[in-house]
């Protein structure tokens, strides 16, 4: 016993001698045990909660101290005994389940074995979409290349939904590593679109520290992942094994949502316990509702537009069963104390005068004497300024009837240089004459005005411009007589005749209006700055102005003795029409109205007495028996239009334009038709350009992978893509400016409206110019970059970068219509193009904008398209 004893005494020693030659490997140098885990002072990982013992109570899938180990095994054994995954290993599931914690049942009969299962209850794996129950878990890979970039390799997420609690948890995982947490709850689950969706209303996220996307690699989403909130939604379509996360934090960035592929669903479950879904929820009710509105408003587009070709079809059939009027003779022109001032300085005061049918009224004087303002006023165009006195036009004629029955030649000739002489004047009559009248008639009527005016020899010559060379200067005056004359008017003014032209051409520009005025009767005014001798012998009234004041009204051969009877007599060998403005400029203040009798209102209404009782055509008298006298009353006193003392601009009515809308479309969409054809170049031109831009930028961003190289070249040839878009469109203000004179001029004398002329250029600028080289540039790169393939995504790709360059062009035709100067539209646009691709969403994060700011983004079509293509 006591050997025994010995032995033992001697055997503990040893061990003791062992262990303390142990100790300083295990304890600490200073000497002091490690402190034991206290979830108190460490807090638990993936929503553990912390028991008041210190230890963490942790989520379905997860174990260990801290709640941050993976649990591997399955659910059939309780979660304290569920083996945990080692560090840079992958769990190794018992038979039957998947996952990266093995939560996912694959079939029927490992369910059989689920621990709390009811006797004579059938479990069975419910691997559909569909949530039956309080464990229902799913596992997805994340596909998204920006993602891609940022963290290569492989990322997925796992769900545990609850039906009947309205919750969820979902993990994060990179590299078979969580990354971070969110707890979600207000869920509810409906069907929309057929596939079940669960919508939650609160999400609440927590990143696991020194993971690669918490702190571990390098960028840190801590903070953005911990401040995560908003709903979420999750559709998944159980044929296609995918879904789609929709998570409004990051709406800004994934606009289309996340999308979810090789999805596996498993949940054990009594095979009774499916619940019945409706659909009723949130998001199904929205998406119809929107739907509903959208098929309502098409279809009340749709019904408008048929309605409106109805209406306009009627009109048209109605004019062209209304008689034509084209036998007009000249009508008599009276105008009495005409004033107009621009704020408190006056431009014109007391003009007075009249103009009888069959004669020509010169308005001469030096510059700024006001020849163009009362030949404007004259006229009845729009004026800005304060206008009074009274005009009397015939004897029973309202303002837009007379603007029917008058013609306006401008001083400037604006034309479609493509066209040719003939095609210009068939426009004028096409529009401006009767409808009622047929094809026929109407190039008759050109026919009479081209050999009327000596333009038959040029009749197939184009107009051409300062680029391309076309008829001379003197012709397309006489071009621009012949429109206003192809519609037989009873009155022309003209402003500036033989301005720009040469003596010859001049001379034969006012030879033309004197035969026109003398044999058809009609009354011609214009204004004329330096006629030759030869030329104002040709006046038969003229009308001498200065400082806007009348010095001499009355007829051309009565102007020397009215000079003599003043002093002022024109020297031996002088150009009489010279020393009149001479006078006017030099010797117009002592020419004081009581010495002017043909100035003076008084002595203008006994002129007219006189010459109305003598030459007034027969067709003026009334078939009633009244004196002549009450009828030259009602001549003097009851005017066509009075002047109002405050000038408002008129814009032409729907009546004063002669021409239905579908005529006037029609006849426009010929003329654009003729000249895109004619001018074929530019289109041939912006479309080649926009192929080799396609297949430079192919090359340049050839074949972009993945990585955050490929993605930043990804977003940059898009965003290069849609800026090339935008400013390529500023040529549509050049070419929108070199027409708007001639709209504005044409617009005015009613030719058509401005409907019209907008659905001609939608068909034939929009489209071929803006759109259509737009799809070229950017369906040509779009495989050679290696943007996400398939017809969905293709089809879809075109649509949007159809829609941007549409919006582009019409974006440039409103700056072009806004702004008078073309420099001043081009430097506008230029900015605001800028300022649109500053919050396009490439350049600014939207997320990091001041609130005060960030509502301008909205205003950006940049921005929204770039959020449907991303």
């Amino acid at each position: 016993m006591l050997v025994h004893y010995l032995f033992w005494s001697v055997f503990f020693l040893e061990f003791l001698v062992s262990v303390s030659a142990q100790l300083p490997a295990i304890l600490p140098v200073n000497g002091t045990c490690p402190i034991c885990f206290n979830c108190a002072n460490k807090g638990c990982f993936n929503f553990g909660s912390c028991r008041g013992g210190g230890d963490c109570v942790c989520s379905d899938g997860f174990g260990g101290p801290d709640c941050s180990q993976p649990s591997c095994g399955s659910p059939l054994e309780s979660a304290s005994q569920r083996p945990l995954r080692a560090v840079n290993t992958v769990c190794t599931c018992d038979a039957g389940f998947t996952g990266h914690n093995c939560n996912i049942c694959t079939n029927d009969n490992i369910c059989q074995r689920m621990p709390g299962k009811p006797l004579g209850t059938t479990y069975i794996c419910n691997n559909s979409t569909k949530v039956w129950s309080s464990q229902h878990y799913s596992m997805c890979k994340l596909k998204n290349r920006l993602v891609e970039a940022l963290y290569p390799g492989d990322t997925s997420l796992t769900f545990k939904r609850d039906y009947d609690a309205g919750t969820s948890f979902a993990t994060l995982w990179y590299k078979n590593d969580a990354q971070f947490s969110c707890n979600i709850t207000g869920c509810s689950q409906a069907l929309a679109r057929g596939e079940p969706n669960w919508a939650c209303s609160t999400v609440q996220c927590q990143c696991n520290a020194k993971t690669s996307f918490c702190g571990g690699g390098t960028i840190d989403l801590t903070n953005s992942i911990n401040k995560a909130s908003g709903s979420f939604d999750l559709i998944c379509n159980n044929t296609l094994s995918a879904c789609t996360l929709d998570f409004e934090f990051l709406s800004g960035m994934f606009p289309q949502g996340l999308a979810l592929q090789d999805c596996q669903f498993g949940e054990c479950v009594d095979e009774t316990a499916s619940p019945t879904l409706y659909d009723n929820s949130p998001v199904a009710i929205s998406i119809n509702a929107f739907g509903y509105a959208g098929i309502a408003l098409a279809s009340f587009i749709l019904m408008g537009v048929i309605a409106s070709l109805f209406i306009c079809k009627i009109e048209q059939i109605r004019r062209r069963r209304m008689p034509p009027e084209l036998d007009r003779e000249g009508l008599a022109v009276h105008f009495k104390d005409l004033s107009y001032s621009i704020g408190q300085t006056p431009i014109i005061s007391g003009i007075s005068g009249h103009v009888e049918p069959g004669t020509m009224l010169g308005v001469i004087g030096p510059s700024g004497a006001g020849k163009s303002t009362f030949l404007d006023i004259l006229s009845g165009r729009a004026m800005k300024g304060v206008v009074k006195g009274t005009v009397t036009i015939g004897h029973d004629l309202s303002q837009s009837t007379f603007r029917k029955l008058s013609g306006f030649v401008d001083q400037e000739d604006v034309f479609m240089p493509t066209m040719t002489v003939r095609e210009v004047l068939e426009f004028s009559a096409a529009l401006r004459l009767p409808e009622s009248l047929t094809r026929i008639e109407r190039q008759q009527r050109v026919d009479e005005v081209l050999e009327e005016l000596g333009l038959s020899h040029i009749q197939n010559s184009r107009v051409g411009n300062s680029m391309k060379r076309g008829i001379s200067g003197g012709e397309k005056r006489r071009l621009s007589i012949g429109v206003e004359l192809v519609t037989n008017p009873a009155v022309i003014y003209l402003d500036e005749p033989t301005s720009g032209l040469d003596s010859r051409s001049a001379v034969q520009v006012m030879s033309t209006l004197a035969a026109l005025s003398h044999k058809s009767k009609r009354t011609v005014i214009f204004s004329i700055h330096q006629p030759r001798s030869d030329v104002f012998s040709m006046f038969d009234q003229i009308l001498l102005l200065s400082k806007g004041s009348t010095v001499f009204f009355g007829r051309s051969e009565d102007a020397a003795s009215f000079l003599d009877s003043r002093g002022l007599g024109c020297p031996s060998g002088y150009n009489l029409a010279d020393h009149l403005i001479d006078v006017a400029s030099e010797h117009s203040a002592g020419l004081s109205s009581s010495d002017q009798g043909w100035s003076s209102s008084a002595s203008v209404s006994a002129v007219a007495h006189h010459d109305l009782r003598h030459r007034l055509p027969n067709d003026y008298s009334d078939k009633s028996t009244r004196p002549l006298n009450s009828k030259l009353d009602d001549y003097e006193h009851n005017a066509v239009f009075e002047l109002s003392t405050s000038a408002k601009k008129t814009k032409p009515k729907h009546n004063q334009f002669t021409a239905s809308f579908l005529t006037q479309l029609s006849v426009l969409l010929k003329r654009s038709w003729t000249n895109f054809w004619r001018n074929s170049g530019l289109f041939v031109a912006h479309n080649v350009i926009a192929a080799i831009l396609g297949l430079f930028l192919g090359i340049l961003y050839w074949k972009s992978d993945s990585s955050l190289g490929g993605i930043q070249n990804r977003l940059g040839s898009i965003f290069f893509i849609q800026s090339l878009l935008g400013f390529s469109s500023l040529t549509a203000i050049s070419a929108f400016s070199t027409e708007k004179l001639l709209f504005i001029r044409e617009r005015s004398n009613g030719y058509y409206s401005a409907g019209p002329l907008f659905i001609c250029k939608m068909l034939f600028d929009l489209i071929p110019l803006r759109i259509i080289p737009g799809l070229i540039l950017s369906v040509i790169p779009f495989y050679m970059i290696g943007y996400t393939s398939g017809a969905e995504n293709f089809l879809r790709y075109m649509a949007v970068m159809m829609v941007f360059a549409g919006n582009c062009g019409l974006f440039c035709f409103a700056l072009g219509c806004a702004f008078i100067e073309y420099g001043t539209a081009i430097l506008v646009a230029a900015i605001l193009l800028l300022f649109q691709m500053l919050f396009a969403g490439l350049l600014v994060n939207p997320l990091k904008m001041s609130p005060a700011i960030s509502w301008l983004q909205y205003l950006s079509f940049f921005n929204t398209h770039t959020k449907q293509l991303l």
